[in-house]
């Protein structure tokens, strides 16, 4: 959770901050840009804070099984945003199909995460700490939280650049 409340409150200053010069050239659309970026900041917080149900997943050595998943919701995400486009492209319903694909699929792997392995999880759920659950999945966990803080970073960073550098649709 306190991974997941930093990463918010930095979107939240931060981010809108650097989202303020590319929404403001949306003219009288900058309303719905506000809205859309509110939406990938709640989106992109849950999917960080879930993202430790897919870390425990490659723990216990079910990196095939999350790939799976998330190729998947992948493809998925790619049909519904084709449907999406073709019917109502706005900036809004395009984003929303992006970031509630991600949720989607972060809720996926958590239900998998609690079924598996006879649902060894559940037995730790709730509890303060579990040494034998963190030693089985520390090892994984510590390289794919890592990785997912900076993949998260590098994402938005690169399209706040390049909300920088295009100029909105209006």
């Amino acid at each position: 959770i306190a991974i997941s409340s930093i990463y918010f409150i930095l979107m939240v200053t931060f981010g809108s901050w650097a989202m303020y010069k590319p929404i403001s050239l949306m003219g009288h659309h900058s309303r719905d840009g506000w809205i859309t970026w509110g939406l990938v900041i709640v989106t992109s917080t849950a999917t960080l804070y879930f993202s430790v149900y897919q870390i425990y997943l490659m723990g216990v050595n079910e990196v095939s099984l999350s790939q799976r998943v998330t190729s998947l919701s992948s493809l998925a995400g790619l049909g519904v945003f084709l449907a999406v486009n073709s019917i109502a492209p706005t900036l809004f319903n395009i984003v929303a199909v992006y970031q509630l694909i991600a949720v989607a699929n972060a809720l996926w792997l958590m239900r998998l995460a609690f079924t598996i392995r006879n649902g060894f999880l559940k037995e730790g759920h709730g509890a303060k700490f579990k040494k034998h659950l963190f030693r089985l999945v520390w090892d994984s966990a510590w390289k794919n939280g890592v990785t997912t803080v900076i993949s998260n970073i590098i994402r938005h960073a690169s399209r706040i650049i390049g909300a920088h550098i295009v100029s909105p649709v209006a």
